[in-house]
């Protein structure tokens, strides 16, 4: 082999080897772009996830809110009501006074709430019946006409 073969075989080993390291070159860099690509939608993906968990935290905080609102609005009401109930108590209790009290001075109730002429007792006038006053199937409406309505 004479030198100028060797010298071609050396040459052609040497652009084999340049073409392959250009080759491997471009494929990392190729690689390297798509990896950057797929990094930059993962970053984009996270980011909208994490703006998502935000939105949620958000919604959960204005709903625990909320449930906390309804708590003290509920144990308000439970106050205002047992007043309610503490106040509609007295009244009952001053009623049951009054009319106990009615009874001692009236000359025509014995003791025990019977009247001196009846055997029944008389009531504090919560449950008798008064004809004068029209009872709610009693009122018309003028809307409406009654079946028994003799103008008819």
């Amino acid at each position: 082999m004479d030198t100028s073969t060797i010298i071609w075989i050396i040459v052609a080993v040497v652009v084999v080897l340049v073409i392959i390291g250009i080759v491997a070159y471009l494929g990392r860099k190729r690689r390297d772009e798509t990896n950057r690509q797929r990094a930059t939608e993962m970053r984009d993906q996270a980011a909208d996830s994490d703006l998502i968990a935000r939105e949620r935290e958000v919604a959960a905080s204005r709903a625990e809110a909320e449930a906390r609102q309804a708590e003290l609005d509920a144990e308000r009401l439970r106050r205002e009501a047992a007043q309610r109930q503490q106040s509609a108590q007295e009244v009952r209790g001053e009623s049951t006074e009054a009319a106990r009290k009615a009874d001692e001075i009236d000359p025509d109730v014995k003791s025990g709430g019977r009247h001196r002429d009846d055997s029944v007792p008389e009531s504090s006038g919560t449950d008798r019946l008064d004809d004068t006053v029209p009872d709610q199937h009693d009122t018309v409406r003028p809307d409406t006409t009654r079946h028994d309505d003799p103008r008819m």
